[in-house]
């Protein structure tokens, strides 16, 4: 129970930086309630939950250095699109400090696991865009200048990094390419899947498998457990009798097990997510093995004390909520549940009968516990997720997974390969039946975005059917209809959205008909794909690439791996790579014109015949596609990065150019800034996308002046923006509906009512 206190306190730490004053108000509480009851050990506990993150606080990446030395060693690489191999590197020191926490080095070199060097580096931070359904962390990344080795590491870590460097090999040497990114992903926890099979498995519900999670190690522990002990009661009955006098027979099994669990854990390359589910499974389980009512939620708080302690801000990591989730809820279905079925009568029944009910309610409470995580932040429900949890689950973690080990485990002692053509049929069967269920048309629903209170009500009510008797089928009545009104809600509000990507530009548009288009996709296409993902789209009717520019078109592929895209609109000068050249393409000039109920585009430059006296940079930015936009009568002006050379001349295009929205273009550059274009245009809304901090200074002095009439809104300062089309234009600024850290009574009650609405 302590420890219950411990983790309140480091939650209660969390939230204070949004919530401070009715953080302050519930330690309050908890700190007279534990006086009135004496229990100063509580306070204690609870008091040291809750600075302990301040102690642990690491530097802000934006006091991070543009270059710097550092000591540091090589943990890690993989492959990188940009270089030959990308390197998590740890610094042990730099100069000058602070030294950044997370590093990714690219470089073309290999360079072994544990290798220590000291290396001078360019940094430069790489931080995502304020846009929703963004949840990643900021890194550094790394480009070397100099590189000095000093020694190669041979303790046992760096050669069991060597060895799953080795097995990634192995894995694509001997199977096809969907096969070893399965099996790299099960046991070295590659990410480099498929995209085709990744987009499978999450349509089934079945992502966690891709990642090493408790799901692995919970289910591999309980095989183990089962076949240890299933082997120890065959000992001669001395030796059984000897074994079991002092401790029982499920502790032996548990002791026998774990090292196999921890060598799994090692190969599988000890990353956090890894380490949270390794402790949180082999803790968790080993309290429901040794058969105690509680012994599990023990084991459970053990675990999540120490991943805090480790990381003390875990509670924002999604991989962390999900896997406490899932677990947390397997407990619950145990204490409730597992009774009924184990008293079971008749030997037949309670070996076949059971094991199969106690899979089902597993893989039941685990896709219960999680569904509202993956609702809230993943935007889907998957109607094929229990059906396939419980027949493709097992399958990999009880057959495929323990084989997979095996085989991994005698290849890197012997160098011999055994069971390969068996493990090939099972790993090829799994993605069948896996595809299989994802080809089903309704495998997946779509789910809008829905406020933080709603999440909160579904674990309300999930937990209040668990735990009592009396109501329970009502509390899962309020749960089942929530979610159900989840699933049918629809949003046909036309709208415009324009994405904080950094220094590029992407806009969403959503059209009354239904339809998507995606105008650019910045430079890596994570904010576009997070954004369309959370408005729930899978299908990208239309996308149009404007020019060249990485900063435009960088995301492309990104895009192609994550959604359908039905056709492609440009300029006419795009070239793409060979694997891009299967999407339909339609190349647009001047006097090219498309429309449908409620809305049409008028595409108004390049021409044929138009040239620029500028470099091949400024030409292919002048031969931007300009397009208006009329939808419900709104008209929008979108002018990719077109310079005062394209400006001057549509001008002569006259009120046609006149528009309510206006993209300015360039990113507000002063080489786009030809004040007769933006009086001709007179919007009422200027939209300018510009990268927070970025070198050029845009937006630029002279185009905010020559605005000065106009509503002005900028991606670096108000994060993405959003404009409903619908009568009267309503604005949207992302950075007003995001929780913000404050001291300010004001601000968190803005942050309260954030927690009841939706972007």
């Amino acid at each position: 129970m302590l420890l219950f206190f411990f983790i309140g306190g480091v939650f209660l730490s969390y939230v204070s930086s949004y919530f401070p004053f009715l953080s302050f108000l519930l330690i309050g509480v908890f700190l007279l309630f534990l006086l009135k009851n004496k229990n100063f050990l509580a306070i204690s506990f609870l008091i040291f939950g809750f600075i302990y993150p301040f102690l642990r606080a690491d530097s802000q990446p934006e006091d991070i250095h543009d270059t710097i030395r550092a000591d540091v060693i090589f943990l890690s690489s993989e492959p990188s699109l940009s270089s030959d191999f990308k390197y998590r590197v740890k610094i042990r020191k730099c100069s000058p400090e602070p030294c950044p926490s997370e590093v990714r080095l690219y470089f073309d070199k290999y360079i072994e696991p544990g290798t220590e060097a000291e290396v001078f580096m360019k940094l430069k931070l790489k931080n995502y865009g304020l846009v929703p359904g963004i949840y990643a962390r900021p890194y550094c990344k790394a480009i070397p200048i100099e590189i000095k080795i000093k020694k190669v590491s041979k303790d046992i870590r760096w050669t069991v990094e060597k060895q799953r460097e080795k097995l990634n090999d192995l894995f694509e040497r001997i199977f096809n390419e969907k096969a070893a990114g399965l099996s790299k992903a099960l046991i070295t926890g590659a990410k480099d899947v498929d995209p085709d099979l990744r987009e499978s498995f999450r349509k089934t519900g079945l992502s966690h498998l891709l990642t090493i999670s408790g799901t692995h190690f919970g289910l591999l522990f309980f095989l183990f457990f089962r076949i240890t002990k299933r082997i120890i009661s065959f000992l001669p009955y001395r030796v059984f009798h000897r074994l079991t006098t002092e401790v029982s027979i499920n502790f032996i099994s548990v002791i026998i097990v774990v090292p196999f669990l921890t060598w799994y854990f090692v190969i599988s390359g000890m990353d956090i997510p890894a380490f949270r589910a390794f402790i949180m499974a082999i803790l968790f389980v080993s309290g429901l093995m040794i058969e105690r009512r509680y012994y599990w939620l023990a084991g459970l708080l053990i675990a999540a004390t120490i991943i805090l302690i480790i990381e003390p801000y875990s509670f924002s990591d999604l991989s962390f909520l999900l896997s406490f989730s899932a677990v947390f809820f397997i407990g619950l279905w145990f204490r409730q549940f597992k009774k009924e079925h184990d008293s079971t009568e008749g030997i037949l029944k309670k070996r076949l009968i059971v094991p199969f009910i106690n899979t089902f309610f597993i893989s039941l409470s685990a896709t219960l516990g999680t569904l509202p995580l993956i609702l809230y932040f993943f935007h889907y429900l998957p109607l094929t997720g229990i059906l396939s949890n419980i027949l493709i689950t097992p399958l990999v973690c009880f057959v495929l997974l323990p084989l997979l080990l095996f085989f991994s485990f005698f290849y890197l002692l012997t160098g011999h390969l055994i069971l390969k053509d068996l493990l090939e049929g099972i790993i090829n069967f799994v993605i069948k039946i896996v595809e299989l269920f994802a080809s089903f048309k309704y495998s997946e629903i779509t789910v809008l975005p829905f406020p933080v209170v709603v999440l909160l009500a579904l674990y309300f009510f999930l937990i209040l059917f668990l735990l009592l008797n009396r109501l329970r089928y009502f509390y899962l009545a309020f749960f089942i209809i929530i979610i159900l009104f989840l699933t049918i809600r629809t949003d046909r509000t036309p709208q415009i959205t324009f994405l904080d990507v950094g220094q590029g530009d992407s806009t969403v548009i959503e059209l009354p008909d239904g339809r998507t288009v995606v105008i650019d996709t910045g430079k890596s296409g994570i904010e576009t794909s997070a954004y369309l993902r959370y408005r729930g789209k899978r299908t990208i009717d239309v996308l149009i690439l404007t020019h060249p520019h990485p900063d435009h078109t960088g995301g492309l592929r990104l895009l192609k791996e994550n959604f359908k895209i039905k056709e492609i609109w440009d300029n006419g000068f795009l070239l793409y790579p060979e694997d891009l050249r299967d999407i339909p393409r339609r190349a647009l000039k001047r006097g090219d014109y498309i429309s449908a109920r409620g809305y049409s585009f008028y595409v108004l430059h390049p021409y044929q015949g138009f040239y620029t006296s500028g470099d091949r940079y400024s030409y292919e930015n002048n031969t931007s596609l300009v397009l208006k936009a009329i939808i419900n009568g709104v008209s929008v002006l979108f002018t990719g990065d077109i310079e005062r050379e394209a400006e001057a001349d549509i001008l002569y295009l006259g009120e046609i150019l006149n528009s309510d929205i206006l993209k300015i273009p360039h990113h507000g550059s002063r080489y786009s800034t030809y004040k007769n274009f933006f009086e001709l245009i007179s919007p009422e809304f200027a939209i300018i996308s510009a990268g927070a901090r970025n070198p050029y200074g845009h937006p630029h002095r002279e185009v905010l002046n020559s605005l000065k009439d106009s509503n002005v809104f900028i991606t670096s300062s108000t994060g993405t923006i959003k404009i409903l089309l619908k009568g009267n234009l309503y604005v949207k600024l992302y950075k007003d509906f995001r929780l913000v850290e404050t001291r300010s009574l004001l601000v968190e009650i803005s942050n309260i009512k954030n927690l009841f609405r939706t972007f």
